[in-house]
């Protein structure tokens, strides 16, 4: 999402952009992020055709003070969710390179950009976006980092099921800043769901 966003807005400025993607965007096995804030700065129609499926009404909250089966709960409550909905990210990417590449974006697909490739970009290219998340590939090709400084672990999956009593709302559950899950439904019978938590010193703890 982010390098799709990065050349819609330097197309829109008028540069000539060319936009390199590890995957296809036709068969892209991408499922986290689904649920999608601030989705009128997305330059695409809302419909379920691309990939805009749950327009969110509210999300549940609930707080922990643990992740032990006595943990107490402290806090909850129903928050709206303007401009949100829960997507199929994978539509959504597709339908936004189609949009990109009938502007003139040149998009180069099933491309596995190298520290090679980014120095050899530098010389090329008048600026070179870096939209490959964290660590990102600048940062090794430069020598700053080659690890990931994150310490929270996500597991998720697109699930069919009975979601009728949470849809359309959704819901995320947070552990004593240990861990959290959600269940973020795209209609009642089918939903993104995960577990979150936390690594430390080579532990797991899951919630």
């Amino acid at each position: 999402m982010a390098g799709l966003a990065a050349a819609a807005g330097f197309d829109d400025a008028g540069f000539v952009v060319e936009l390199y993607e590890r995957q296809s965007y036709d068969s892209k096995g991408v499922n986290c992020g689904e649920a999608m804030t601030a989705v009128s700065k997305i330059p695409l129609e809302p419909t379920v055709e691309n990939g805009f499926l749950n327009p969110l009404p509210a999300m549940e909250v609930e707080v922990y003070d643990g992740i032990d089966a006595d943990r107490h709960r402290t806090g909850a409550g129903t928050f709206p969710a303007a401009d949100t909905y829960i997507t199929d990210r994978n539509v959504v990417e597709q339908s936004w390179a189609e949009q990109l590449s009938e502007k003139g974006v040149d998009i180069h697909e099933n491309q596995s950009i190298t520290r090679t490739d980014f120095h050899e970009f530098t010389d090329e290219y008048d600026l070179v976006v870096d939209a490959t998340g964290q660590p990102s590939l600048s940062s090794k090709a430069l020598g700053t980092t080659n690890e990931y400084s994150g310490y929270m672990v996500a597991l998720n999956s697109d699930v069919e099921g009975d979601f009728t009593e949470l849809y359309p709302n959704s819901r995320i559950i947070l552990e004593n800043y240990t861990g959290y899950s959600w269940a973020f439904p795209k209609t009642s019978q089918r939903a993104n769901v995960g577990i979150g938590w936390t690594v430390s010193d080579g532990s797991v703890q899951i919630s």
